[in-house]
């Protein structure tokens, strides 16, 4: 079911309005019997209560493919994190990518050695630089300095 099927019944659940109308009509220009407008009434009862039945039976399968999609949705796990947990996520793959890249690799099947990158070890340092307490970083720093070719 979809929200247009729903409003299309809804729409149609007012012709009620017309009918009534439709017979108030007929009842003043035509002098209807009252058993005559009282078995139109019922038929228009009997009409109506078909009518607003399957509107409802729309309604209640909405409801349920609501809840199901609701219910499916609170499956999912909401992470809530705080700036510290963010910023300490980024200082720790900072840290990982310089490891990674402050060493000399040798060339396979050469001898030919490759320098670190000097300028990404020192971006990386800037920006560590900024997400760590003074303290920490220059902790951190001493504890791991750049390699250089004599080391």
């Amino acid at each position: 079911m979809t929200i247009f099927e729903i409003e299309q019944e809804i729409m149609k659940a007012w012709h009620v309005i017309d009918d009534i109308q439709l017979l108030n009509e007929n009842v003043m220009e035509t002098n209807m019997s009252t058993d005559d407008t009282a078995n139109v009434l019922l038929g228009l009862e009997s009409i109506y209560n078909m009518r607003f039945q399957k509107v409802f039976n729309i309604f209640e399968d909405l409801c349920k493919e609501y809840h199901a999609i609701r219910k499916e949705n609170e499956k999912m796990k909401t992470i809530t994190l705080k700036v510290e947990d963010c910023d300490q996520v980024v200082i720790d793959d900072l840290k990982d990518a310089y490891h990674m890249n402050n060493q000399f690799d040798k060339v396979d099947c050469s001898n030919d050695v490759l320098e670190p990158d000097y300028e990404l070890l020192k971006s990386i340092l800037t920006v560590l630089a900024y997400y760590m307490t003074h303290e920490d970083y220059e902790e951190w720093v001493a504890i791991n300095p750049v390699v250089k070719e004599d080391d």
